[in-house]
């Protein structure tokens, strides 16, 4: 959808810009006809870097996304205190003895 509305965007002010452009070469020194061309330029340029803006977060998005997937697994690997805690009590040659009698 977001393309759609960028190719309708740019096409209009195509076509904007084709109209003040045939107006300029009919009275170049029209200042207010000047004017309208460098608004229209000024909104695409606007545009332009609000588009290239919004790729960049959305590439930002992507990366913390993706880093935070890896710290996920790499916590999702590491025992938790519980089972740490579990692993120390039960280490030794006692619980070896007292396993192998029951």
């Amino acid at each position: 959808m977001k393309d759609l509305q960028a190719v309708k965007y740019y096409s209009a002010m195509e076509a904007a810009n084709k109209v003040v452009s045939q107006w300029l070469e009919a009275k170049p020194d029209n200042k207010e006809l000047n004017a309208v061309a460098d608004a229209l330029l000024q909104s695409v340029f606007y545009t332009n870097q609000l588009e290239m803006d919004y790729k960049s977060v959305g590439y930002a998005v992507k990366d913390a996304k993706r880093i935070a997937n890896q710290l996920r697994a790499e916590l999702d690997k590491k025992p938790s205190e519980a089972e740490v805690k579990f692993m120390q009590m039960t280490d030794g040659d006692e619980n070896d003895a007292i396993n192998a009698v029951l």
